[in-house]
């Protein structure tokens, strides 16, 4: 019995990893949205490495972050189905101040002067951040400090 439900349970997780694949696909088919935000923050005249970022959609059943575009730099940025960012990890580029929301921005000028936010993370019940000293911090989505940490 403890046999069958180990191979079952076995063929069950191949079965929902299969589904689970990133699939290299053309700048163009991004949504529009995704697109006009990879050409405003990451602009090829600004930086050779930025001409020819690598495009990938996640192939999931319930999938809500499909799109990842990864750039020569290091510079990543992750997209919801509908174009919207969910994530900006930057290597060489700090995250946009005009993503970030107010109270988020006063609270690191406040709390760390001199340090930028080097990464962002959005998701439905709250926004984390990394900065370019290695702290780390989750808000909820009114920007309220929930947690600070320091990336080992």
């Amino acid at each position: 019995m403890k046999k069958t439900v180990f191979l079952l349970a076995a063929i069950l997780v191949g079965f929902c990893s299969s589904y689970a694949d990133d699939r290299p696909i053309a700048f163009t088919k991004l949504p529009a949205a995704a697109q006009a935000f990879v050409h405003k923050y990451f602009p090829a005249s600004a930086n050779q490495a930025f001409q020819n970022p690598i495009v990938t959609k996640e192939i999931e059943w319930f999938d809500e972050d499909p799109y990842t575009v990864m750039f020569l730099t290091g510079d990543k940025v992750t997209f919801t189905s509908k174009g919207a960012w969910k994530e900006f990890d930057g290597r060489t580029v700090p995250v946009p101040e005009e993503i970030i929301p107010a109270n988020i921005k006063a609270w690191v000028a406040q709390s760390y002067p001199g340090a930028q936010i080097i990464k962002i993370d959005k998701d439905s019940r709250d926004i984390e951040i990394k900065l370019s000293n290695m702290i780390e911090a989750k808000f909820d989505l009114k920007g309220n400090i929930m947690e600070i940490d320091i990336d080992d």
